[in-house]
């Protein structure tokens, strides 16, 4: 949507203000209340690139009920959770990021 001004992954060699790591906690789906939900949980790190300084840590936790038992709704609850996982870390990532503006590294 243009709010980053680039992005490239870690194998780009390409020089980069904000790195985001994580490590992922989990992914997989757990009975709430008897019925299926999807969960994921990751552990995020924003660190300014070279320095090897961290700006922001943050864990996500997201859940996303299942309707239903079969693989399909499964699948479904799965991308509908990675969906709003996503949205969470890239507006904390916007956040935290504009703590390091382009020529004051």
């Amino acid at each position: 949507d243009g709010r980053f001004g680039s992005v490239s992954s870690g194998n780009d060699n390409l020089p980069a203000g904000v790195e985001l790591g994580g490590d992922l906690g989990a992914l997989q789906v757990e009975s709430r209340n008897g019925m299926p939900a999807v969960n994921i949980r990751f552990y995020a790190t924003l660190m300014q690139s070279g320095g090897n300084r961290i700006l922001a840590t943050r864990s996500f936790d997201v859940s996303q009920p299942v309707e239903g038992k079969a693989v399909p709704e499964v699948m479904a609850a799965f991308g509908k959770a990675a969906d709003r996982l996503a949205y969470k870390v890239i507006e904390w990532t916007l956040q935290h990021g504009h703590a390091i503006q382009p020529g004051t590294e």
